[in-house]
């Protein structure tokens, strides 16, 4: 068994979260308070709400350190922190997409892992695989060292561009 490589994404997607905590955080203060005079108790059930689903989103910012994408002996692992996950076999992974649009990455047969962020790396694959009632065909994310997991990613699956049907950029 070979070590995982690890590549982060928070430099990029984090900042743009947080900004979105923030403003979600001011909207939330302002409604429970107009909401108050109206109905303390409805105040209070708002509260409770919000505070869990901010809670929520900040554990899934902080965890974006420790949730890196993983390249493993036989897997490739692509989450967005504690949000959301997909785990890829080795032999599903086709490579690197070039020359891909942002529409490309958008689509609904693509894992976008960016949140609040346009991807800079398109894995496409193989064979489909399942997330939930979804068939995925390629994997989207902001990577804050694009080029080095391209690399890596090279070496992974050993495969050439040929063998890959992907077009030189």
């Amino acid at each position: 068994m070979t070590e995982a490589r690890a590549f982060g994404y928070a430099r990029v997607i984090a900042p743009p979260m947080w900004a979105f905590v923030s403003l979600a955080m001011i909207e939330l203060v302002v409604a429970h308070l107009l909401l108050r005079h109206c109905s303390p108790n409805g105040a209070l059930a708002l509260s409770v709400v919000s505070g869990g689903v901010v809670g929520w989103i900040v554990a899934g910012i902080l965890s974006f350190r420790r949730r890196p994408v993983l390249l493993i002996d036989d897997r490739l692992v692509w989450p967005l922190g504690t949000i959301k996950r997909l785990a890829v076999p080795r032999a599903a992974v086709a490579g690197v997409a070039t020359g891909w649009t942002s529409a490309d990455a958008r689509r609904r047969d693509t894992f976008d892992a960016c949140a609040f962020s346009t991807p800079n790396v398109l894995v496409t694959l193989r064979e489909p695989v399942r997330a939930r009632r979804r068939v995925i065909r390629a994997l989207a994310h902001h990577l804050d060292d694009p080029a080095g997991f391209a690399a890596a990613l090279e070496r992974w699956c050993c495969l050439t561009t040929d063998e890959r049907g992907i077009e030189p950029g």
